[in-house]
């Protein structure tokens, strides 16, 4: 089944109706598209079972504040427990993406930051690919840190409740601080690697 079932614009309703009548638990793990949430689909949406909702934040330019908030005051279920899937790395800025995380947060939500190209830049334990300075600008390996911290704080429901603000998570400032020398050293070596 598509998981964004809501994207069928003439036939939502319709397959709605299908899941209650089918009593059927049913997992929205895949994200749906809360722009569709109007008034008639959150109460169709009441009578069936749902394990869990997930949407998704991906167009830091799409306001959806007002839309994610008519979902959390609807009762429909309870936004701490509805995921959020936030991309980053791909067309937004680092503030873009705070302030995306920030808006879910005061909406009682959890984002789960999503890191476009993830695999380009670190092995599956996390760390720098050896040819990740080749491929790409300080900048552009910048910002994909900053998302990597990101995606650690808010996938840590202890962390993030915890640490109101990313601020207030400890290994983002320390990156924040050490940044600087990690580009002089990479800057270093890469000189005399020239030699």
């Amino acid at each position: 089944m598509d998981q964004n079932l809501l994207a069928c614009k003439d036939d939502r309703i319709d397959l709605i109706r299908q899941l209650a009548e089918s009593k059927a638990e049913v997992e929205f793990g895949g994200g749906m598209d809360v722009r569709f949430m109007t008034d008639e689909v959150i109460e169709e949406l009441r009578r069936v079972r749902v394990k869990d909702y997930h949407f998704a934040w991906d167009d830091p330019k799409e306001d959806l504040f007002p839309q994610f908030s008519k979902v959390a005051s609807s009762g429909l279920f309870p936004a701490r427990k509805i995921g959020v899937y936030v991309l980053t790395n791909y067309w937004s800025s680092h503030e873009e993406d705070l302030l995306r995380i920030y808006k879910l947060r005061i909406l009682g939500y959890c984002p789960y930051v999503m890191i476009y190209d993830k695999q380009k830049f670190v092995d599956a334990r996390g760390r720098l690919l050896p040819d990740v300075w080749d491929r790409y600008t300080p900048e552009q390996i910048f910002h994909f840190k900053l998302c990597q911290h990101l995606q650690r704080w808010t996938s840590n429901r202890a962390l993030w409740a915890s640490c109101q603000t990313v601020n207030d998570y400890r290994p983002y400032i320390q990156f924040l601080t050490k940044w600087p020398d990690i580009l002089r050293r990479h800057q270093h070596e890469n000189h005399l690697s020239q030699f």
